[in-house]
């Protein structure tokens, strides 16, 4: 009876431990949305919530078990692929909307990530 109790407790006191966490979270979840065009760098995340690189690591991981970085590039891979997806944009203008000066830095972060080059993943869906 006492340990149902305890974890009873610690049932309850979860959600108000993990409520500033979580908007801390959900605020840079925005920020990335907003801004991933225009920066990929944690540090530059950290600034905007005015915290550290190192809290802003362990929110994410919390929520997500990955870094902010591992979330900021999951995000633009998500972006680039509805983008050759939806659109018939060649990847240069692909690259260029998502942040990327040159196409072959975005074929290489699209490589690194998804293990295909752009090209690769936009034909193995037609």
């Amino acid at each position: 009876l006492y340990l149902l109790r305890l974890e009873r407790e610690f049932d309850q006191q979860l959600p108000h431990n993990n409520a500033k966490n979580y908007t801390i979270f959900i605020a840079f979840k925005n920020l990335v949305e907003q801004n991933y065009a225009t920066t990929r760098n944690v540090k530059d995340y950290a600034e905007m919530l005015t915290i550290t690189t190192k809290h802003l690591n362990e929110i994410v991981k919390e929520f997500t078990l990955d870094t902010a970085k591992t979330f900021i590039d999951g995000y633009v891979i998500l972006e680039a692929k509805r983008s050759i997806v939806s659109t018939d944009n060649g990847f240069k203008e692909i690259a260029y909307e998502i942040g990327f000066d040159e196409l072959t830095n975005f074929t290489k972060f699209f490589k690194k990530n998804t293990g295909v080059s752009p090209k690769t993943f936009r034909n193995s869906l037609i």
